[in-house]
């Protein structure tokens, strides 16, 4: 939202005193002060339509009117610009950020009918991942100099029971953390699980945003964005993000953006630690059936569960004592006893991983490239596993498609994408001098 701000425009012939031009700018006024300019003497005179001191007080001379009269002029008329615009960049969402508030390569592209930018001089931009386990919001100037990182729980589902009051007090405790200097955001982009762009779910967080900051612009989407924007500094390519869960989006030249997996925990998340952990579980369960002696993988399962006997897994699971993150947190202790040469451990991340590779595959199949190869970052803990998770990903990804692919460490954390996306709706571009300075920046919560 515009706020108030007031404009000196000249016009000649008219006196100190002036009128007073006010048009209502989403829900703001900016309102455009016809009447003398700023004197050599110093700061225009209050702007009192029926005071007698701004009466009285002596007019510009006709030369330094008309020095400035077509340039005020100009400005009153990309105020009237902004104010028809302004309804467009509030309503921007995660897949049109990328086409209209700046081109995918990265060079300049402000809408040329929206005086917005121009008219925001001082402010602030916040970025949100809002992840399963945690979530953590980025407070940075408009110069990409960080200002304040924050974290707070993990999030549930939107649209569960109870989702919209659980959301809403974890971004407003963030919102307050991030903001305690007192800062005006200016623009918020919320990168949150379970969101899906033009779904119910986009909508009841657009309506949280919108009650949390009513006075900037802001854009909510699935997290599986930001992890793009993050991943790949906002560039044609695609991220594979796999941490508790797991999501594929894969951006062309054109913009055009495709999404695969990320379903949840009970319909996808292929190659997330939820996905992962439960192959594990699987694994032991079979064991016990057919009456092996826990595995030294096994120990480590129920070591990390709380429990004593592989049959306490389901039953605590089904009974709730046993939350689906806290499976998708084995998949550390899984990848550590990978890492020390237990073939069990290895057998599962095998699995996940190619599992993981067809949700990537077809991502990339679906959309056209310009060029190739096409850059996929590999985001997320998971492939800190290393070699027995990414070998076995990058074997599976060549057998499944037949597009040119180059497997790259991601350019910023999902956080910093949140940050590159909320400052796009400012109309910024995501040049490679932003993406160093975000990167060079600990993106880590105090």
């Amino acid at each position: 939202m515009v706020g108030l701000a007031v404009l000196a425009v000249c016009v000649p012939g008219v006196g100190a005193a002036g009128a007073l031009v006010g048009l209502a700018a989403a829900g703001g006024w900016v309102a455009a002060a016809a009447g003398g300019c700023v004197g050599a003497a110093g700061a225009a005179p209050p702007l009192h339509a029926a005071s007698s001191s701004v009466a009285t007080a002596a007019a510009p001379s006709p030369d330094r009117l008309q020095r400035c009269t077509f340039k005020r002029m100009q400005l009153l008329l990309d105020v009237r610009r902004a104010a028809s615009c302004e309804s467009r960049h509030s309503a921007l969402d995660g897949r049109r950020v990328a086409s209209l508030a700046g081109t995918i390569d990265g060079s300049p592209r402000t809408c040329q009918t929206c005086a917005w930018a121009r008219l925001r001089r001082v402010g602030y931009f916040l970025g949100i991942d809002g992840g399963q386990t945690t979530s953590r919001a980025a407070l940075v100037s408009a110069d990409g100099q960080l200002v304040r990182v924050v974290e707070a729980g993990g999030l549930v589902h939107i649209l569960s029971p109870g989702g919209r009051a659980q959301v809403s007090e974890t971004l407003a405790h963030l919102r307050d953390r991030a903001t305690t200097g007192g800062e005006r955001v200016d623009a918020a982009f919320l990168a949150l699980t379970g969101v899906d762009a033009g779904a119910p779910s986009q909508t009841a967080a657009r309506e949280i945003a919108t009650r949390l900051w009513p006075d900037a612009h802001v854009a909510a989407d699935n997290d599986g964005l930001a992890a793009w924007a993050g991943g790949t500094g906002a560039r044609p390519g695609a991220a594979a993000m796999a941490g508790t869960g797991s999501v594929v989006v894969a951006v062309n030249e054109s913009g055009e953006v495709i999404r695969t997996g990320g379903w949840g925990y009970l319909f996808g998340d292929a190659g997330g630690g939820w996905h992962i952990g439960t192959l594990a579980i699987r694994a032991m369960l079979r064991r016990a059936d057919r009456g092996e002696d826990p595995s030294p993988l096994d120990r480590l399962l129920l070591h990390g569960l709380g429990v004593a006997t592989p049959s306490a897994v389901p039953r605590d699971v089904y009974a709730g004592a046993i939350r689906h993150v806290q499976v998708a947190r084995l998949a550390k202790p899984i990848a550590r006893a990978a890492a020390d040469g237990d073939p069990n451990a290895h057998a599962v991340l095998a699995v996940a991983a190619a599992d993981f590779a067809d949700d990537v595959a077809a991502a990339l199949q679906r959309v056209a490239w310009a060029t190739t190869p096409v850059r996929v970052a590999m985001v997320g803990r998971i492939f800190q596993a290393g070699a027995a998770y990414q070998q076995p990903f990058r074997q599976a990804l060549a057998r499944r498609t037949r597009v040119a692919v180059e497997l790259t460490a991601p350019v910023l954390s999902n956080l910093g994408g949140a940050v590159l996306l909320a400052m796009r709706l400012a109309g910024a571009a995501s040049t490679d001098t932003l993406c160093q300075r975000l990167a060079s920046q600990d993106l880590e919560p105090d």
